[in-house]
């Protein structure tokens, strides 16, 4: 959709108000709604936020259902529950190229998207996604690097909801994954020595 979205990137649909209660969940008609920004450095202090490109952004509004916070810039999952499919998520990626619901608007705090809240997510267009903690050939990634999920202990884990480059080899059942789940291509690079680091990619998940 285009016009005013019911809040800003940058921010939740509750943003810290209150608590939320799993018995009175807010903007239930919002869950699922597809909004289109301009690609704006919102974080910028500018009175006139720049551009960072001239491409749009497109994101879905989701409930996270997860026990934690969603950290923002992570790749998430949907929940599995009839009725609920890509209206909610229920945590980070922690297995290698699972299918991604998309990446947590970037913009957010570090407190993220809280349990039960209703967040962005970025499922075409650019945002920064966050690469993996070890310096190991998953966090060498060029320009161009098709990117795809990263796998973790859990899916609240420091080491969850992080890309890494596409892998073509090895068994049938793996190369479908790696296939079909796709979370973008990289537009920016980092190398080895570069853990733990924001990478700008452009996201497309659906």
């Amino acid at each position: 959709m285009h016009g005013s979205p019911p809040f800003p990137r940058g921010t939740t649909l509750v943003n810290g108000g209150y608590t939320i209660s799993s018995s009175d969940l807010p903007g239930l008609a919002i869950e699922g709604k597809h909004w289109t920004f301009e690609d704006i450095d919102y974080n910028s202090t500018e009175t006139v936020k720049p551009h960072r490109s001239s491409h749009y952004v497109r994101c879905v509004a989701v409930r996270n259902m997860a026990s934690f916070a969603l950290r923002p810039k992570s790749v998430v999952t949907f929940q599995a529950t009839a009725g609920v499919n890509r209206a909610r998520v229920d945590g980070m990626c922690d297995v290698t190229a699972e299918k991604c619901a998309g990446v947590v608007d970037e913009f957010l705090s570090s407190t993220g998207i809280v349990q039960y809240d209703i967040g962005w997510v970025v499922v075409d267009g650019p945002s920064l996604v966050t690469t993996p903690l070890e310096g190991d050939a998953n966090n060498l990634i060029p320009v161009g690097t098709i990117l795809v999920a990263l796998t973790a202990v859990t899916s609240g884990a420091t080491t969850s909801g992080r890309v890494r480059p596409q892998d073509l080899t090895g068994a049938t059942a793996v190369l479908a994954g790696q296939a079909l789940n796709r979370v973008g291509e990289a537009m920016s690079a980092v190398t080895t020595g570069n853990t733990n680091a924001e990478l700008l990619a452009f996201i497309k998940v659906w």
